[in-house]
């Protein structure tokens, strides 16, 4: 019950004063990815060992500024403990990308990955056309509104009790706060969100990759997918079956 009343009040202040505030958001990030095999004993590991990919993320955020980067506690490059008895162990090679909005300059700055090459980049605030819904969900105490893109390629669930418009990596541009996004095999959810003092803000722009176009970071990916032999789902993972 304290509990409750303590978001209700917090809530509430940050209604009031949010565009004012620094704000900062814990986010996990989960893989959700579509697993094709005839062996049903190695789909069930692997999706048990996915399930434990899990990622925190933090979005800093002050009077429409926002950087989104991964906490130093992420482990990229650590196998995933295998429980199943399978001997299959899947790892995760490259980094989680970090994102720069400016909603005052319109420019959003991307630092991405394909394995392990880093790109940089720089493009327009991206407009996702969300169709809003009526649909509403608690999401860790955060009463939230359904809005999907009309593309189809992403679901968010946004908080309008908290007027910030953003969200995890370039998403945003929702009349409220996404607590919830679930885009091409990736579900991020908000594990909390904070008010904090101005020598916590965190906000800086990427400046390390080699400078792209999001078409040509597309074509690069889309190619070395290809040669993995696999379809690109916009998530930089390698996927290591190894047999004991």
């Amino acid at each position: 019950m304290k509990n409750k009343v303590y978001c209700i009040v917090f809530l509430l202040c940050l209604t009031m004063s949010a565009k004012s505030q620094n704000i900062r958001v814990t986010y996990q990030e989960q893989m959700v990815p579509t697993i094709q095999t005839n062996d049903p004993q190695m789909a069930t590991a692997m999706k048990a060992q996915f399930s434990n990919m899990k990622k925190t993320m933090f979005l800093f955020y002050h009077k429409g500024e926002s950087s989104y980067e991964p906490s130093l506690n992420n482990k990229e490059n650590d196998p995933i403990s295998d429980q199943s008895g399978s001997g299959i162990k899947l790892v995760m090679t490259g980094s989680s990308n970090t994102v720069y909005k400016n909603q005052n300059q319109q420019e959003v700055i991307s630092q991405e990955y394909i394995m392990d090459r880093k790109f940089l980049i720089t493009e327009p605030l991206l407009n996702f056309n969300w169709v809003l819904s009526n649909e509403e969900k608690l999401i860790n105490n955060f009463k939230c509104k359904k809005a999907v893109d009309k593309t189809g390629n992403a679901t968010a669930w946004y908080c309008p009790s908290i007027p910030i418009s953003d969200g995890p990596y370039i998403f945003g541009g929702l009349p409220g706060l996404i607590i919830e996004l679930s885009y091409m095999n990736k579900t991020v959810t908000a594990l909390d969100v904070t008010q904090i003092k101005d020598d916590e803000v965190k906000i800086k722009k990427p400046t390390d990759g080699k400078a792209v176009t999001r078409e040509e970071f597309n074509t690069i990916q889309q190619k070395k997918m290809k040669e993995m032999g696999a379809q690109s789902q916009g998530v930089n993972v390698k996927i290591d079956i190894q047999k004991r």
